[in-house]
């Protein structure tokens, strides 16, 4: 697996806060789906996830959801749905985990050595985009880097 490093950017970005059950993701982002089709918007990129306050049992935890579209929004915000024109992280290292059956933490384990012989410290909670392939999934795990840190 190569370690990446570049910027994470993705325009006309809804977005979705909840609350869920560690690694079940899928209901939520039907619930923003079905929120963006109600108002007839057309999704145009990955899902992208981020998980953040997992309990330490791992049943639950922050879910954002983020989802592309095709034009600039006028969403109202309140706690649950959100709009952001623009969704950049400038810094970043990005690796590619290929196989849904094999454990994330092995991949965020090779984040975290490359970025420590490289000298750079990761701010999380790291973004995962999950890209679909021939009707499965491949997840590219993008963990920023603070300030200060060179990529």
């Amino acid at each position: 697996m190569a370690v990446k490093s570049g910027k994470l950017e993705f325009w006309n970005v809804v977005g979705m806060r909840t609350r869920s059950e560690y690694g079940n993701w899928q209901e939520e982002a039907m619930k923003l789906r079905a929120f963006l089709v109600k108002n007839d918007i057309f999704i145009t990129g990955p899902v992208i996830l981020q998980w953040d306050n997992v309990t330490e049992d791992n049943l639950e935890a922050d879910l954002c959801i983020y989802l592309p579209t095709y034009q600039r929004l006028r969403v109202e915000e309140n706690d649950m749905f959100f709009y952001q024109e623009q969704l950049l992280i400038p810094k970043g290292l990005k690796i590619r985990h290929g196989d849904m059956e094999d454990d994330l933490k092995a991949t965020e384990t090779l984040l975290h050595i490359f970025a420590r012989k490289a000298g750079l410290t990761l701010k999380k909670p790291y973004y995962y985009i999950y890209l679909p392939v021939f009707q499965e999934y491949i997840i590219d795990v993008f963990a920023p880097v603070e300030e200060g840190g060179g990529v």
